[in-house]
């Protein structure tokens, strides 16, 4: 229930690939991706609050991600993340309690939600309903991914649904 938070009082953050394929501006020529969205989502309003276009998720996009959304509408009090390495690493989480991934050392540094005053708490691996997140990806991926401009971009959501066209052509990034 949604109604118990106020504005930014929590947030959940997680990290979409797209089915479409995408090359670096620079050059059209390399081998292309497949784009990774990370966004971050206010629980009280369902808004996404701040998000970072990458070609991978890395603790680096998290903490850009996380520093616009914090620029616009200050620090979240409860962030709920996904358990991935670029969440759980020291450089975004580091000093909590507890973490899924790496062991907590003493003479880690502190990691950038740590140091905003962010309580941090971890979603159960495998349990998608835990990050309400991945209904507005549901919602991105439909629209995004399959609209016309990316014709012939497109993946298709798994192997067995590749269009005929696949890969024929990619997305400047």
């Amino acid at each position: 229930d949604r109604s118990v938070f106020r504005a930014m009082e929590a947030v959940n953050a997680d990290g979409h690939r797209f089915d479409f394929f995408a090359h670096e501006d620079e050059d059209p020529a390399k081998t292309p991706f497949r784009p990774h969205l990370l966004a971050i989502q206010d629980l009280f309003s369902g808004m996404i609050v701040g998000w970072r276009l990458s070609d991978r998720e890395n603790a680096e996009t998290v903490r850009l991600a996380f520093g616009d959304a914090f620029a616009v509408f200050g620090p979240a009090d409860e962030v709920y993340l996904d358990n991935g390495r670029g969440f759980a690493s020291k450089w975004v989480t580091g000093g909590t309690e507890s973490r899924f991934r790496f062991k907590r050392k003493a003479d880690e540094p502190t990691g950038c939600l740590v140091a905003a005053g962010c309580r941090i708490h971890w979603a159960t691996p495998y349990h998608g309903q835990a990050k309400p997140i991945e209904r507005a990806f549901r919602d991105l991926a439909e629209y995004i991914a399959k609209h016309p401009a990316f014709a012939g971009a497109y993946t298709g959501k798994n192997p067995q649904a590749k269009p005929e066209n696949y890969a024929s052509r990619s997305v400047p990034m």
